[in-house]
């Protein structure tokens, strides 16, 4: 007990380092600093019912320095305690930093992929080549809604992070910033031809009017 209580938990040692815990196994490491808290415990309870048998038997200086001792074990746990607590949360705290960077490099990735995409056919001639690419147009547009609930997600755990005052907050809201303007990028560039493949087959349907009308 007294030497678990006396050691810090090995992440606060590393305070200002990386601090990473394996990428495939963060909750091993989680659970690892979780791990005097069990055996701890019932620990503590044995020796304050201890104590309390032995302040009846004892009296005067012996009982002091009793309950000085029980004290100090229980000031001492206490510690401990949080001394886990911090570094459960500093590992938490990492491990949703590396997911966060994960999802926003996958994510940007797809969207510079969306962008190269949108108006890379070739200009239509008739109104059902317009109405084609109207349609392919449009199932980008349903990628785009289905894959949104993913950035919006992201920015969550972005802006959670920042609100836990990670070390990193600088770094997660300049991938937010980033993460936000190519999303703009995305949706303005959809919205511009669109509006571009709507005024085409407008022209395209006069033009056929007028050569019917002739």
């Amino acid at each position: 007990m007294d030497e678990q209580i006396s050691k810090p938990p090995s992440c606060l040692n590393r305070q200002g380092s990386s601090c990473e815990p394996p990428a495939r196994t963060p909750h091993g490491a989680t659970a690892h600093i979780q791990y005097p808290i069990p055996w701890g415990a019932p620990q503590v309870r044995q020796l304050q019912e201890v104590a309390a048998q032995l302040r009846t038997v004892y009296a005067g200086e012996n009982a002091e320095a009793i309950v000085t001792k029980e004290q100090e074990m229980i000031r001492s746990w206490k510690e401990l305690l949080s001394s886990c607590e911090d570094c459960r949360l500093q590992v938490t705290t990492t491990t949703d930093k590396i997911r966060f960077t994960s999802m926003v490099r996958d994510l940007i990735s797809w969207m510079d992929t969306v962008i190269c995409q949108i108006g890379t056919g070739e200009k239509p001639r008739d109104v059902s080549s317009v109405e084609v690419l109207m349609n392919y147009h449009q199932g980008l547009k349903s990628e785009i809604e289905t894959r949104d609930r993913n950035v919006a997600t992201c920015a969550e755990l972005g802006k959670a992070l920042v609100l836990k005052k990670s070390p990193a907050a600088e770094e997660i809201k300049a991938h937010l910033d980033k993460l936000m303007t190519k999303k703009k990028e995305m949706i303005d560039k959809w919205d511009r031809h669109w509006e571009w493949l709507q005024q085409s087959k407008e022209l395209l349907i006069g033009g056929e009017s007028g050569v019917g009308g002739v």
